[in-house]
């Protein structure tokens, strides 16, 4: 048996034949890779998105408890300024903003149900001295009070010790 002879084109094709097989099979090797590469990241993603989930959860969470303490705490001031009962000033806790809507805390005297920031002098002055009036008998003290500017008020409150007009 002899073997039969092979033109050298037919090993030069053989040879490139047999190249661009390695190359498909390197290729096909990366694309499994890569597509290990991608399963793996798509578990790290779906572990992170679970973890977010989490953490949103435990952030919604907290603001609940925020806005219920500054809840109670709104009330708990009501409640406790409640007693503080004077003739004709008043302690406004809440305000809503005009633009938004919202509800604010706040703590501001109104007079005659106006806000102290536009009163006249004399309406500040009466307004003090009921303030002042409270201040004395929470604290239990008589202390004199001394009002400047006595002239720019005709009408003055009952107080409960010394007042002194200038």
């Amino acid at each position: 048996m002899s073997i039969p002879s092979v033109p050298p084109e037919t090993y030069k094709f053989l040879y490139v034949k047999k190249d661009s097989i390695l190359k498909e099979i390197d290729e096909s090797q990366a694309i499994k890779h890569a597509i290990r590469e991608a399963e793996a990241s798509s578990k790290e993603v779906s572990k992170l998105s679970e973890g977010l989930k989490t953490i949103e959860s435990d952030i919604e969470a907290m603001n609940s408890k925020i806005t219920a303490a500054i809840e109670y705490a709104a009330k708990r001031a009501e409640l406790t300024l409640k007693p503080l009962k004077m003739n004709r000033v008043k302690i406004k806790l809440q305000e809503v903003v005009k633009s938004t809507g919202e509800i604010i805390n706040t703590f501001r005297f109104t007079y005659d149900g106006r806000d102290y920031r536009i009163l006249s002098l004399s309406e500040k002055i009466r307004a003090e001295l009921e303030v002042s009036n409270l201040v004395k008998q929470l604290a239990e003290r008589d202390y004199p009070v001394l009002v400047d500017n006595a002239e720019s008020s005709r009408l003055f409150l009952v107080t409960l010790c010394d007042t002194y007009f200038c």
